[in-house]
């Protein structure tokens, strides 16, 4: 598996072998030589300096002091002046800064105030060679300078990075900053206090947690759903307490649905959901699916398992729940979700959708590990079991460790050691279990476990315990979490049989784990972390080339090349090759922009703006102006069409489209016009599509004048002028072909005929051709619904829902609301999903009040967007005056109309002006007040064309007391 997630390709077995076919030394050596005879390793160093650097035998008893250093483990290098030791080369210790901090401690004692002291710590390039000396004269010159300026001898010195790793057994007090960097005097040694813990293991410790889960699977086996999260940090055993409760789904017959989120693919959409679906085929090979799923359902499935990127995220998402709810008839369903902190935002949407319908479902467990609490908004009508593990004890850690292969063999003290060293997280006392068995033949490696150390130098001894076997786990680490031999094999150039003994023994040794599921041999580091020091040792040059060689690999497999650009893409950029990393992370860009994946394909697009930066050479100038404008409209998706960072984007595009003559600026100022129209800036807006639809006319290109038109017809429809508006659309309906123009929904977000649709139809009903509207509002949600398309889905039903309530239809308007919500939620959709709580606050504030439409006012505010507001605040001042708060409903319509008149948002103001004429009547305003209101509301919808707006004028002139604050301006729609 590589950066995403993905599997690798596997490679035939005809590969022509590479390299070494000898004995296993020869393999060895030349996977040595591929990674290179230099590795990153981080040390630890003490510069001892005399109080009179030049006075003869200022370091008397050399000897002595030699000893005190050996001792602690350090090696000591000849120096002139200086006295220097090094820890963590050519083994590192998990303690080393320990000992460094102890040994300066002891130097000082010994010698009184003639000398002082000060440890660091550095990342250096070391040779792999155990008989190499290494180099780090700039760091000691570094230190050296350093003491020269504190000139404090009797004193032990560190830097931030010691502290850091020994302020738990020391006390320092900074001294400040010399040369950039902060340093620290050593003031007084503490021991930690030992700190309490709560027992925390799934099977050690965890008495509790495994009691809580037991009976949340009893209450699934007696038919009823539950929802059980494990929380906690990472190596905290959260893993361990999920294999417990399969084992109870595995024990009970039930159908165990568990699957894994992983950082390489958290940008991969529904990739955990992928893996459910293989394991649904996988258990009924005859029936892979339930016998109603239709012919194209099961296409869209097999096109999903075969690691294709699909468009259909809500079908799949549907029919998975479909699928378990048809096997929970049968049995139960454990469905279990590793890492949920890693997953996508489609997966983690999906997990909610199961917790919000699980009481629908029958006899389902949803659980999931993370190392945060639940997904945000998260609800469910199942009994939920919530759970956050904390540190064990180190009675518990010592108990966890006599059972474990590797403690059995330690003695009773140095499980004590060890548990005290861990701090409560099994993670640690497992290494550091292993690295005291493995040690047992060297006795003078068996120093006390004195203090804890930080990870990485846990995992970097781990690491240097393998031997002759690290440079394979190193090359492995190249390939992500998990990796197949034949990729692995092809990178290296060797044959891959001859890996296989060395895997296998990585495996025995607990670095690599089997999986034996699939059918090409495939191995998985057994922690994240240890994959991660791994990787980190190798020097930056060689990571490059194995990049580059892994890259190379992926792109002769036109199958996965296809499927999965950004891994490619990923490793050019870890190689430093700009142009292959602009190639194909434009290609990644471009994919997840066909698919909506609108946040994948902001990150796929700015990274290959970064590599273009870094590479000028690397794609042209047309390139870098569509790549602007892909961009600008993932984000306008993403954010909204009024966000700044948006217009940033689409500005830049039309500034270098005019810098460098490229026929661009069309594209750029079609997109910008659309900004302007979000944010409500009708002044640019409309002499911008003016100039749009004059060039489009004038070039004759259709897709050009449908863009111009529609986008000029949605200017002309806010700014009131319905006539006008309507004739831009009907010119769009004339041009628009859904199949020849189906590119465009995809280039510029939505489909341009639906749109244009719906628009028309909102158009329609507010100058009262309800007939027309009716028509043109179903044709636009059968155009959405046949192209599965989110984003124009979810723009079509908010709009429709505005053309609801303007002809009074509250329960259609709030049924068309919901629907958008649903898909703005889903796919990220902000605007959309502000402008559809606004209909959804309208619909239902004689329940729940006016708090919630002010609350989406605000949100679609967030979004940079004012487009909306006067329509926003229209329907507050109704809501207002339907639950009896005319004071409010008058702030709130003469809050709009102010932004309708100073942006020239005019479509409401008529109905603006007549909710105020209403809260002027029942605050007890004088008549000629509400007249004039009235009498300004009618005229400005006579002159508008607005038939709808104009009657309800004539309606409160006859009856101001009876008009509600929105009637029917005619009979219900028919055929809607």
């Amino acid at each position: 598996m590589h950066l995403d997630g993905r599997p690798m390709p596997r490679r035939p077995s005809t590969t022509k072998r590479f390299g070494p076919s000898h004995d296993g030394h020869f393999v060895r050596d030349w996977i040595t030589r591929q990674i290179g005879g230099i590795e990153r390793r981080r040390i630890t160093f003490l510069v001892c300096r005399p109080a009179d650097p030049s006075a003869p035998n200022s370091l008397t008893p050399y000897k002595e002091l030699r000893r005190i250093l050996e001792k602690k483990g350090g090696s000591v290098l000849d120096r002139p002046r200086e006295l220097v030791a090094c820890w963590g080369y050519p083994n590192a210790r998990e303690d080393d800064p320990l000992r460094a901090v102890q040994a300066a401690c002891e130097l000082c004692s010994l010698s009184g105030a003639q000398i002082a002291t000060i440890v660091d710590s550095a990342l250096v390039s070391a040779p792999t060679a155990t008989d190499a000396r290494i180099e780090f004269d700039d760091l000691i010159s570094r230190a050296v300078r350093e003491l020269g300026e504190v000139g404090s001898p009797g004193f032990v010195f560190a830097t931030d990075a010691v502290r850091a790793m020994t302020d738990r057994h020391f006390t320092f007090a900074s001294i400040g900053t010399i040369f950039e960097r902060r340093v620290w005097r050593l003031i007084g040694t503490e021991k930690a206090a030992e700190l309490t813990r709560k027992p925390r293991n799934p099977l050690i410790g965890r008495t509790n947690e495994v009691r809580a889960i037991d009976e949340a699977w009893e209450l699934v086996m007696g038919g009823r759903p539950a929802c059980i999260s494990i929380c906690g940090e990472a190596g905290i055993g959260k893993s361990q307490l999920l294999r417990h409760l399969e084992q109870r789904a595995r024990a009970a017959g039930a159908l165990l649905l568990a699957v894994a989120c992983r950082p390489e693919a958290r940008h991969t959409p529904l990739h955990p959901l992928r893996q459910a679906f293989r394991l649904l085929e996988d258990f009924s090979e005859d029936q892979p699916f339930r016998k109603t799923a239709t012919c194209h359902d099961r296409q869209i499935i097999r096109a999903f398992i075969a690691g294709n990127c699909s468009p259909h995220q809500s079908r799949l998402q549907d029919l998975l729940l479909e699928e378990i709810r048809y096997r929970a008839s049968g049995a139960p369903v454990l469905l279990a979700f590793e890492d949920l902190h890693w997953a996508d935002q489609y997966t983690i949407d999906f997990v909610t959708q199961v917790g919000t319908r699980i009481h629908l479902l029958g006899p389902i467990c949803l659980a999931w590990t993370s190392r945060h609490s639940a997904p945000f908004g998260f609800k469910t009508h199942a009994r939920r079991t919530q759970l956050w593990l904390q540190r064990l004890s180190a009675p518990d850690i010592v108990r966890m460790l006599k059972l474990s292969i590797a403690g059995k063999s330690l003695a009773p003290a140095l499980l004590r050691q060890i548990a005290k060293r861990s701090e409560g997280i099994p993670l640690f006392a497992q290494e550091l279990a292993r690295l005291c068995v493995e040690a047992v033949d060297a006795p003078d490696e068996l120093q006390p476990l004195l203090a804890p150390g930080p990870l990485n130098l846990v995992l970097s001894a781990r690491l240097d315990s393998l031997g002759h076997l690290k440079p394979l786990a190193q090359a492995a680490s190249v390939l992500g979490r998990e990796f197949d031999v034949g990729t692995l094999a092809a990178v290296l150039r060797i044959d891959g049989i001859k890996l296989l003994v060395d895997l296998n023994e990585l495996s025995r040794q607990g670095i690599l784990e089997l999986d034996q599921a699939g059918k090409v041999p495939r191995f998985r580091f057994t922690h994240a972390l240890l994959r991660d020091a791994a990787y980190a040792s190798i020097i930056e040059n060689r990571r490059k080339t194995l990049h580059g060689r892994v890259a190379d690999v992926l792109t002769r497999d036109p199958a996965f090349a296809a499927q999965a650009p950004e891994v490619i893409a990923g490793h050019y950029e870890a190689a430093g090759d700009g142009r292959g990393a602009f190639v194909w992370w434009y290609k990644a860009g471009l994919r997840a922009a066909e698919h909506s994946s609108a946040r994948a394909a902001v990150t796929h697009l700015k990274r290959a703006l970064k590599a273009r930066q870094q590479d000028r050479s690397a794609g042209t100038a047309q390139d870098e102006i569509e790549i602007h404008r892909l961009l600008g409209i993932s984000v306008a998706a993403l954010k909204g069409n009024g966000s700044a960072e948006a217009i940033a984007l689409f500005e830049r595009c039309l500034d270098l489209s005019r810098r460098h003559g490229v026929e661009a600026d069309f594209d750029a100022l079609w997109a910008l016009h659309s900004c302007y129209l979000v944010r409500g800036e009708m002044e640019r807006a409309l002499p911008i599509g003016d100039q749009l639809t004059a060039t489009a006319d004038h070039s004759g290109i259709d897709e050009r004048r449908l863009r111009a038109h529609r986008m000029q017809g949605l200017a002309k429809l806010l700014a009131g002028r319905l006539e006008e508006a309507l004739v831009h659309y009907r010119l769009v309906l004339e041009l628009y072909d859904e199949r020849l123009h189906a590119a465009l929904r995809f280039r510029h977000a939505s489909d341009q005929g639906a749109l244009a649709y719906a628009h028309m139809a909102w158009a329609e009903a507010i100058a009262g051709h309800t007939e027309n509207s009716a028509r043109h509002a179903l044709a636009a949600l059968r155009l959405s619904s046949r192209l599965q398309h989110p984003h124009t889905s979810a723009h079509v039903l908010c709009i429709l829902a505005a053309r609801a309530h303007a002809l009074g239809e509250r329960g259609a308007a709030s049924a068309l609301a919901f629907a958008g919500k649903a898909l703005g939620v889903r796919h990220e959709f902000p605007y959309w999903s502000a402008w559809a709580d606004i209909i959804l606050g309208w619909a239902h504030a004689d329940r729940a009040g006016l708090s919630p439409i002010q609350g989406a006012i605000e949100a679609y505010k967030n979004t940079g967007a004012i487009q909306a507001l006067p329509f926003a605040f229209l329907l507050l001042a109704e809501a207002a005056l339907a639950s009896d708060q005319p004071r409010i409903s008058l702030i709130a319509a003469t809050e709009g109309w102010n932004v309708a008149n100073r942006q020239g948002l005019m479509l409401y103001a008529p109905e603006l002006l007549r909710v105020q004429a209403i809260a002027e009547l029942r605050l007890g305003s004088e008549t000629s007040i509400i007249l004039d209101l009235i009498k300004r509301a009618a005229q400005l919808a006579a002159q508008q064309g607005a038939k709808t707006f104009f009657v309800r004028c004539a309606e409160f002139r006859l009856h101001p007391y009876a008009t509600p604050a929105t009637a029917p301006a005619q009979v219900s729609t028919p055929g809607y």
